[in-house]
């Protein structure tokens, strides 16, 4: 177990379901436990900041609503930064089904040398699958203040890696990590894709 604090954001409008996504079934299991059941194996500490606390206290996680209100997943990674306890974290998006244990780990390996590690997939970044360290707050807050909710725009203030396809292709070769539930379309993927490898 990594000696990193793991944040699920939940905390979604999620206005295409008219429900939070974290509660959707994906075969025979709720998205949340899922995620949950995955993220107790690799942190020592697990934190889910949402808007609803109350309805993932059945979880027995530590849950904390948005320090600094509607300001999305920025906000979001900025909250769990702050009440982390360790000093790195891994921001999970609760819509993930097919998490890669092994890919994660390997994410978390540089996250004592960086403030920073990402996925880069074609030149297209993956912020709600990655680390941040606590060294990212105060260039987090600053864009938070200026109510610039680009994660990527307070990059150039840390210290970054990013995990290119070559190394996420070792453990992931289909990407499926990065499969996340936006439409109704993409529920009905991940139910098929979920009989096909029996997550």
């Amino acid at each position: 177990m990594c000696e990193i604090s793991s944040v699920i954001l939940a905390g979604g409008k999620s206005k295409r379901f008219g429900k939070n996504k974290a509660f959707l079934k994906v075969g025979n299991k709720i998205l949340i436990n899922l995620i949950v059941d995955k993220m107790r194996k690799l942190s020592d500490e697990l934190i889910i900041v949402t808007n609803t606390p109350e309805k993932f206290y059945y979880l027995n996680v530590k849950l904390s609503k948005d320090i600094i209100k509607n300001k999305g997943p920025l906000g979001g990674i900025y909250t769990g930064l702050y009440i982390a306890k360790n000093k790195s974290i891994l921001v999970i998006a609760c819509d993930m089904p097919f998490l890669n244990t092994p890919l994660i780990k390997h994410i978390i390996s540089y996250s004592q040398e960086y403030d920073v590690v990402i996925p880069e997939i074609d030149k297209f970044l993956e912020p709600i699958h990655a680390t941040y360290s606590k060294k990212c707050l105060k260039p987090i807050k600053r864009l938070l203040d200026a109510n610039n909710l680009k994660i990527i725009d307070f990059f150039s203030d840390v210290n970054v890696k990013f995990v290119k396809n070559k190394e996420i292709r070792r453990y992931d070769s289909k990407f499926l990590s990065f499969f996340n539930i936006n439409t109704l379309n993409d529920l009905k993927k991940a139910n098929e894709i979920t009989k096909e490898i029996n997550v």
